[in-house]
């Protein structure tokens, strides 16, 4: 069956994972990123990056949860304003969030850590 350009544009395809975040007291939902988040966060890891800019290449991981927390709405719960808040939380429940991001995401882990420095 040949999709109509409705049927490709309005299907439900962006995964989710819930991941029990005990530290939080709670489930916090990450979805996969959209293209257009895809695009504008790959622009910020190769942006970053080529300007040796140390503060927003450690930022990379706090901007992959703004774009991939997600309410039960499916809408995204963190802002680009939200980056240096979400800094200020554990670093364990951020790496693991970050790990889920990326895998729901479709991430190649070493791409990111190779443009932060790691």
């Amino acid at each position: 069956m040949l999709l109509s350009k409705s049927a490709i544009l309005t299907a439900k395809d962006l995964a989710h994972k819930d991941v029990d975040v005990p530290e939080w007291g709670g489930t916090v939902r990450i979805r996969c990123m959209t293209g257009n988040e895809r695009n504008a966060y790959e622009v910020e890891v190769l942006s970053a990056h080529n300007a040796n800019d140390h503060g927003r290449l450690a930022a990379l991981r706090h901007k992959l949860l703004a774009y991939t927390v997600i309410d039960e709405r499916g809408e995204r719960i963190f802002s680009d304003e939200d980056l240096e808040a979400l800094g200020g939380k554990s670093k364990d429940v951020i790496e693991r969030l970050f790990e889920v991001a990326q895998e729901v995401s479709g991430l190649n882990g070493d791409a990111v850590e190779d443009a932060e420095g790691n």
